[in-house]
């Protein structure tokens, strides 16, 4: 309970024909995970956050088919409640 989740989606460099640009694809796919840890898994909204990276955070390299596939991906950050540690580290 006193964790809160990011997910962020990233993309390749390619553009994807239907998309406005692959900063919202990658909002789009964070989104998406977002809806089935709170739909289907019952994770409470609030502590649920999306966010896209775009092109900007690649892991590969965009010049290959096996990079592009590596770079069209979510990232799962885990946020804990730091504020007890504080309380703590005041003492």
């Amino acid at each position: 309970p006193g964790v809160t989740l990011t997910v962020e989606g990233n993309t390749d460099s390619n553009p994807v024909p239907g998309r406005a640009d692959n900063w919202s694809l990658s909002t789009e796919r964070a989104n998406a995970v977002v809806r089935i840890l709170h739909d289907t898994y019952n994770i409470n909204p609030l502590r649920l956050r999306s966010a896209g990276r775009g092109k900007y955070n690649p892991v590969a390299d965009n010049a290959t088919a096996e990079g592009r596939e590596k770079n069209r991906r979510i990232e799962l950050i885990m946020n804990p409640n730091t504020s007890r540690l504080w309380e703590l580290l005041d003492k």
